[in-house]
């Protein structure tokens, strides 16, 4: 049994490493709609091409969809056309730039899969489907019959005085296949958003953290010219633009300033506010996702 892999080597996602499910079809291609695999370049079609890895001879299908064609090893595919590829192949995506190469390896069926460590746990509380109710749909987790989940994020970060709820709420369920990302802004004007990533195309995360203090530096010059220009010319409505700046640099501060978890996958990336969550408690969640992708830990025994 083989397991594969294509990693760029030149354009867009230069870098990057995608595992290959066997059986699995990968569509690469412009339309994000039916891409598994996004670009944004002109010089790649909407629908390019697609692969499919077999796990039991170790090779890649390749469907040529493009008219542009697809380059295999230097050779021309035309429209329609079908090639398998063996371990070491690089492929070219049209006239573009992007390029990948494609590696199979050998596994030992006969190791055992490493259980889990003690850090990960299993969450108590399992998220089911309900009726939709207004904003439902943003606060569950559909989950899948075969899923596990593994760890949370939870944060309500501004509390609101009357309801006690937050106005700003983020939670993240990371179970055994996919990452579940929903968020919440505001109030009386608000935003729901409802995001979900394939653990396979995930490529890589982030923890960051900012503390943008050029901002507060720049909100006290501008309220001291304010108050330096009021004083000179004596109108105070001279006042007024400067307090607008102060207030637009406090602003800015209180935008970037804190900790943020990063989802990078192919064609973009996912922004996740950790304000108030422990650092710690986001690099478990952090080591989780590699754990997962390595193969890792075994959830059959949760």
């Amino acid at each position: 049994m083989y397991t594969g892999k294509i990693t760029f080597i030149q354009g867009e996602l230069q870098g990057s490493s995608i595992d290959l499910q066997p059986g699995k079809q990968q569509v690469l291609g412009r339309n994000g709609a039916n891409c598994n695999i996004f670009f944004q370049s002109d010089r790649v079609s909407r629908v390019h091409c697609a692969i499919t890895f077999d796990e039991n001879t170790g090779r890649l299908s390749l469907l040529n969809y493009s008219t542009s064609g697809t380059t295999v090893n230097g050779n021309e595919l035309g429209p329609q056309q079908t090639v398998n590829i063996d371990n070491g192949a690089k492929v070219k995506l049209g006239h573009s730039d992007n390029v990948f190469t494609f590696s199979a390896q050998l596994v030992n069926t006969n190791v055992s899969t490493p259980k889990r460590t003690g850090v990960i746990k299993r969450l108590s509380k399992k998220y089911t489907p309900r009726p939709d109710n207004g904003a439902s749909i943003f606060e569950d987790y559909l989950v899948e019959d075969d899923e596990k989940e593994v760890l949370t994020l939870s944060n309500d970060r501004v509390l609101n005085f009357f309801t006690g709820k937050g106005l700003l709420k983020n939670k993240a369920v990371l179970t055994n296949r996919r990452l579940y990302i929903n968020e919440h802004k505001g109030i009386i004007s608000y935003a729901y958003s409802r995001d979900v990533v394939e653990l396979d195309e995930v490529t890589g995360t982030s923890i960051v953290k900012r503390n943008p203090i050029w901002s507060l530096v720049m909100a006290g010059v501008w309220l001291v010219v304010g108050i330096i220009s009021m004083s000179i010319t004596g109108v105070a409505a001279t006042f007024l633009p400067f307090l607008a700046l102060t207030l637009i640099q406090a602003y800015t501060y209180l935008k970037l300033w804190g900790n943020w978890f990063v989802v990078h996958f192919p064609g973009g990336k996912y922004t996740f506010s950790i304000k108030n969550i422990s650092l710690y408690e986001v690099a478990e969640f952090q080591r989780a996702i590699c754990a997962l992708k390595r193969k890792e830990l075994k959830y059959s025994d949760m």
